[in-house]
């Protein structure tokens, strides 16, 4: 059956065979040589199918044309495994063997193709599921969003009286919240002592009055008010929450206890009897960073302000001069620039100035230092100071130690100095000063330490130098002095313990008898 059924214009077929032990023995079957397979003879029909009565034709119909791998359909029509009406005839083993028309049997399809069936599958499924998700996103939220919007978005009119709808205003009920009222009346308050700055959120004024109005809540009728203000200022300004130590600032606690306000002697808890602030020394390396505000000129009190080794930047307010009671100023190594306020004067009070290494300029310090009748200590080196020293600096009678090293001065050295004044170190080295070595100075009983190195003085050391026996160090070196040293012994010679005079023009003999030699270290040029 099927040796005789056409071949022609079929696509797709299947074989199926039976174990190899259902064909007949003394058949050969060569399944490596297709010139030897004749399967259109009765002889090479199985042998369950010879012992098979004719049976009726079973009613074929033609089945859908199935896409078939073209290799296996042209070995099918190439050895004639066709039924009548072209399909496949398939033998099955079975206990009673039987013929399965070719259409009933399916197309057994390779991996690949069942793999890729069920990828297209899925994702349909998944082009339908997202189709689904993005179709609910836009029909519920469009209208969610609309909603929000129209809720957030309206325009909020601020009324004298609460209204039944929510407002900005506080309800009646007691609340420990303050007020906008509130706020507003403490910036009018605020408003001479710190000006419109006070309208700008992001300055320290803002936050100092929002701190005071919000959080603390001081009374404004309270005589320290501006105090606190002033010191919360202060916090913003420099920077305050990068401080290392914060302790008690911006806190309940009195100001008098927050880190850093503590003063001298005479102000050893930092506030006087009445709680004013009296002493504000904030330890080096705290992290301050920023600027002195002007509003620090009410701390009328001060007696001592302390602020070393920081980032302080801009320029010293003029409004300090309000500190008539100050007597130590410490701002050394900071990056201050501009003039010193000429406002300090008169201060009777004021001792101590220490403001090395900053970027000052101007000549109002050297200028109204004879106003500073209480000065003792002046110390500014390495900044950009110029003028010249007035020549009244001598009146300053209990001025103990000047140091302008490292400046731009220029001028002559004053020459009106005396036994009754009490100055034992002075020191101008590299500025601008040009003249004569002043030969007052010889006789001031307590000098100790005179440095003018690296400047443009010429002539000889003056004859009264060598009588100043309690002469520690002497440095003249980098100028143009010329001359030389007394040869027999004297005053000069029995303290000193530093000496340098190189890069001069001296000349002569160098009295080296004279010195102690494990005592004095020596620095010389002579010709």
């Amino acid at each position: 059956e099927g040796a005789e059924s056409p071949m022609d214009d079929y696509e797709e077929e299947l074989l199926l065979f039976a174990n190899e032990s259902d064909y007949d023995a003394d058949v050969d079957y060569d399944y490596n040589n297709d010139s030897a397979r004749d399967y259109s003879g009765e002889n090479n029909i199985p042998r369950a199918h010879r012992e098979l009565d004719m049976q009726e034709e079973e009613e074929i119909h033609e089945y859908p044309n199935i896409q078939a791998d073209t290799a296996i359909m042209e070995e099918i029509l190439r050895e004639g495994l066709v039924d009548e009406i072209g399909g496949v005839e398939a033998y099955v083993a079975n206990e009673e063997p039987e013929i399965i028309s070719g259409n009933v049997v399916g197309v057994i399809k390779s991996d690949e193709e069942i793999a890729r069936e069920e990828r297209r599958v899925y994702t349909k499924y998944f082009i339908g599921v997202s189709a689904c998700l993005v179709f609910l996103i836009v029909v519920i939220g469009v209208p969610v969003t609309l909603k929000l919007t129209h809720v957030i978005s309206p325009t909020v009119v601020l009324t004298d009286a609460p209204t039944i709808s929510p407002t900005c205003m506080p309800s009646e009920a007691p609340s420990s919240a303050p007020t906008t009222d509130h706020f507003t009346q403490v910036v009018e308050k605020l408003l001479p002592l710190s000006g419109e700055v006070l309208f700008d959120p992001r300055t320290p004024q803002h936050k100092a009055a929002r701190w005071i109005s919000d959080v603390d809540q001081m009374d404004m009728t309270h005589p320290l008010f501006e105090q606190r203000y002033t010191l919360a200022v202060f916090y913003y300004a420099t920077n305050g929450d990068d401080w290392l130590t914060t302790k008690g600032w911006l806190t309940k606690d009195s100001e008098c206890d927050w880190f850093g306000i503590e003063g001298l002697s005479n102000c050893l808890d930092g506030c006087t009897s009445d709680g004013e602030v009296c002493g504000i020394r904030m330890v080096s390396g705290n992290g301050i960073n920023g600027t002195i505000p002007s509003e620090m000129g009410v701390l009328t009190e001060l007696t001592i302000f302390e602020v070393q080794d920081a980032n302080l930047t801009g320029t010293i307010p003029s409004e300090i001069g309000n500190w008539n009671k100050l007597s130590v100023l410490l701002i050394k190594d900071n990056k201050l620039e501009g003039s010193f306020p000429a406002t300090f004067p008169p201060n009777n009070r004021l001792g101590t100035i220490i403001m090395d290494r900053n970027r000052l300029t101007g000549d109002s310090l050297v200028g109204f230092l004879p106003q500073l009748k209480n000065l003792k200590w002046l110390q500014a080196i390495g900044n950009l100071l110029s003028g010249s020293l007035p020549d009244d600096i001598s009146s300053l009678m209990k001025l103990d130690e000047i140091d302008l090293s490292v400046n731009s001065l220029t001028g002559t050295i004053p020459n009106n100095w005396d036994e009754t004044h009490i100055i034992s170190s002075f020191n101008l080295s590299y500025n601008n000063i040009t003249g004569k070595l002043p030969e007052s100075l010889g006789r001031a009983p307590f000098l100790r330490n005179f440095h003018v190195s690296g400047n443009s003085l010429t002539g000889s050391i003056p004859s009264s130098y060598f009588n100043l026996s309690k002469l520690e160090e002497l440095y003249l070196d980098d100028n143009s002095f010329v001359g030389g040293f007394p040869q027999s012994r004297g005053p000069f010679y029995e303290n000193l313990e530093k000496l340098s005079i190189h890069n001069n023009i001296f000349s002569g003999r160098f009295p080296a008898e004279h010195f102690d030699p494990y005592k004095l270290s020596v620095s010389i040029t002579f010709y």
